[in-house]
């Protein structure tokens, strides 16, 4: 999605209110080596991560216009065609 890159916040903002569902969410399958790190034995967790609502979402959205990561995602829509979920797969850097 295009959000993640746009610069502007207020235009940021709009677009999360537009695409997104009130309680939509991102969640993020990080790099395999943080969830070998997580499922590692003394921790045994699974490492994803989840921003939820359009105040964590751009939360989320705000940086500095590099890029942090690639990967692909899978769009969960809701009945009104808005994003519901967004599932990250973080390939690498």
């Amino acid at each position: 999605m295009v959000l993640w890159n746009e610069p502007d916040a207020d235009r940021r903002r709009r677009m999360i209110a537009e695409l997104w569902t009130e309680d939509g969410s991102q969640v993020l399958q990080p790099p395999q080596e943080m969830r070998e790190i997580a499922a590692s034995p003394g921790i045994g967790l699974a490492a994803t991560l989840e921003a939820r609502g359009h105040c964590e979402l751009q939360s989320r959205a705000t940086d500095d216009g590099s890029t942090a990561a690639a990967g692909h995602n899978v769009l969960v829509l809701a009945a009104d065609g808005r994003v519901q979920r967004n599932y990250t797969f973080v390939d690498g850097a």
